[in-house]
C-alpha cells in the first residue's frame, strides 16, 4: 500500500522521534510513532490543520510503500468509542496498546478530519519495520491559498 508523510526534513527518516517529543492524536508523549495518510491530499490537510499563521518552507513529502500484511485495521484491534474524535485520552490509549502489544507494524485508523479517510500509524521499533520502503524525500511547496482564509479572518478580527 502506498502512503504519504508530510513533515520537516529532520523527521523524514520515520523514526517517530517527533511524535514522541510532543505526543499526538494516537500516542502519548514519550512513545515513538510515525503518522502517515493513505492519500497525498489527506496528509496535506492533516498537517495544515496544525500549522497556524505562517507558511512553512522546510517541509518534505515522503512516499512510503507498506506491505499490506503489515497493516492492522483499528476495527480489528480495538472498538472505537463513539466520541473517539474528541477523546484524546482514549485514542492515545489505543495507540499505546498498539505499540505495547506489537501485533502489527502498522495500525490503520480513521482520520479525525475526514473519518472516511485513513491514517496509518507506524511502530518504528516493530521487527517488521525494515519491510517498509521509504522513498527519498522531496521538497514540498505549499500553495499559499491554504492560508488565505486565515489572513482574512485575522484582518477581520482586528
Amino acid at each position: 500500500m502506498m502512503a504519504w508523510r508530510l513533515c520537516r526534513e529532520r523527521y523524514a527518516k520515520l523514526d517517530g522521534i517527533g511524535a514522541a517529543r510532543v505526543g499526538g492524536r494516537w500516542n502519548p508523549a514519550g512513545l515513538p510513532m510515525v503518522y502517515l495518510s493513505t492519500s497525498d491530499a489527506l496528509v496535506v490537510l492533516e498537517v495544515r490543520v496544525h500549522l497556524r499563521r505562517y507558511i512553512p518552507d522546510t517541509f518534505v513529502f515522503v512516499t512510503v510503500d507498506i506491505p499490506a500484511e503489515l497493516i492492522l485495521p483499528v476495527e480489528g484491534f480495538a472498538s472505537l468509542a463513539e466520541d473517539w474524535r474528541d477523546n484524546l485520552a482514549f485514542t492515545q490509549a489505543v495507540g499505546h496498546r498498539f505499540i505495547r502489544e506489537g501485533e502489527a507494524a502498522v495500525l490503520s485508523v480513521p482520520s479525525r478530519l475526514v473519518p472516511v479517510g485513513r491514517n496509518l500509524l507506524i511502530n518504528p521499533d516493530h521487527p517488521d519495520f525494515p519491510q517498509i520502503v521509504i522513498h527519498p524525500a522531496k521538497r514540498f511547496e505549499w500553495d499559499e491559498r491554504l492560508w488565505e482564509g486565515l489572513r482574512v479572518a485575522l484582518s477581520d478580527s482586528s
